[in-house]
């Protein structure tokens, strides 16, 4: 009952927290235009590459260790001072090439934000199971954004301005949290410790190419959009990788609380299955009714300049079924520390991704969404796969 408790609370804190944030990103599509909302998505798609270099696989490994019983405020004093320092590292070499892509301020305005996250002790509720105070951080934190930003935006200032809100958001959401999980600003800042990354060094670069790959994947589409065909799938992309994001906060909450509890306590290949296909169906559920609210709710936030990516964010659901039931195969991989065979799966569905992007760049930007979908099946079948050799294997 607890696990349903919580998740239904850590879901509706989610829903919350991210229309919040998401009512910012109606009013710069309504004042600022989607080509700007387009480029907010990918400076924030370039400057994420930043922020999971400085996780680097760490909160992960983070959530597992206390998880099993090891001392919290050693889990943060190694993972803490390491992401930031990391984090800072990869901030300053994304810069200019966020700058090159979309504006420099928009790419100062934004760089901090991999720091601030790193510094952010979430892992420690997750692994204690604390969803409703990981849920408290994450309202107020974007309830700033929604509030500042709106009204930034309303009066008229520039993108890179009005993108400061997110640092900003994260910062509070970070006071709330590690107050909540106890953790001092001493935790954090200080010389980092290697030498328990030293003894595991293998796993955490592990660790590190699956994060790295798995950010790849889910930026792709959108990079790639700007580049093939001229721009012309820009703007639609955007939008309809926007709307995704918010269809799959459900699989997000379900993978961080599916995680921990994996770790501690292997599912049986029964328990695996009857997850996976129960995942898969609320997100075909979730998939139909975006399906068929689309022609109104997209007109209705991001104005008549929306209409003609409807198909868009019509099809772009089609990967949500899969995005779910992905969720609770790749939860069970990383708790059993399965991360190169994860990683290498995703890899090859990345690769799938950009062959089906160029091939549907031809045609409109509906098709060209697609080709996450269909990645997104290619990896759902390579996970299962992998699943039942490993299952074979064992018995």
């Amino acid at each position: 009952m607890k696990f349903l408790s919580d998740g239904a609370y850590l879901l509706a804190a989610q829903l919350v927290a991210r229309l919040l944030a998401f009512s910012l990103t109606f009013v710069v599509a309504r004042t600022l235009g989607l080509e700007q909302l387009a480029m907010l998505g990918l400076a924030q798609s370039l400057v994420g590459f930043a922020t999971v270099a400085g996780d680097a696989g760490l909160g992960t490994s983070a959530v597992q260790r206390i998880a099993r019983g090891e001392d919290s405020h050693q889990v943060v004093h190694d993972t803490a001072r390491a992401q930031v320092w990391i984090s800072i590292v990869a901030s300053l070499a994304m810069v200019p090439i966020i700058a090159t892509q979309t504006d420099v301020l928009l790419a100062l305005s934004l760089c901090v934000t991999p720091m601030v996250i790193a510094a952010t002790a979430t892992y420690v509720l997750q692994a204690r199971l604390q969803a409703r105070k990981i849920a408290v951080g994450q309202i107020a934190g974007n309830l700033l954004v929604a509030s500042v930003g709106i009204l930034l935006a309303v009066i008229g200032l520039p993108l890179g301005v009005v993108a400061l809100v997110y640092p900003a958001g994260l910062f509070l959401t970070m006071i709330i949290v590690n107050a909540q999980a106890k953790v001092s600003i001493r935790d954090i800042v200080g010389l980092p410790h290697f030498a328990h990354f030293v003894r595991d060094g293998r796993s955490y670069a592990s660790l590190l190419f699956y994060t790295l790959v798995v950010h790849a994947y889910s930026a792709c589409l959108l990079i790639l959009s700007q580049n093939l065909a001229s721009g012309r799938h820009f703007e639609g992309t955007g939008l309809a990788s926007r709307m995704l994001i918010l269809m799959v906060i459900p699989s997000v909450i379900l993978g961080s609380m599916m995680l921990p509890r994996f770790a501690a306590v292997t599912p049986s290949a029964k328990r695996l299955s009857l997850l996976t296909g129960g995942a898969f169906l609320a997100g075909a559920l979730l998939a139909t009714a975006n399906a068929l609210l689309a022609p109104v709710y997209v007109p209705l936030l991001f104005g008549s300049e929306a209409v003609p990516y409807i198909g868009a964010v019509q099809l772009v659901g089609a990967q949500v079924p899969f995005s779910f039931a992905c969720t609770i195969l790749t939860s069970a991989a990383l708790a059993e520390r399965r991360f190169v065979s994860t990683g290498l799966a995703y890899a090859l569905a990345l690769l799938s991704q950009i062959t089906f992007a160029l091939l549907f760049s031809q045609f409109s930007t509906s098709v060209f969404v697609l080709a996450i979908s269909v990645s997104e099946c290619i990896f759902l079948v390579v996970l299962a796969s992998q699943r039942l050799l490993l299952s074979r294997g064992t018995s």
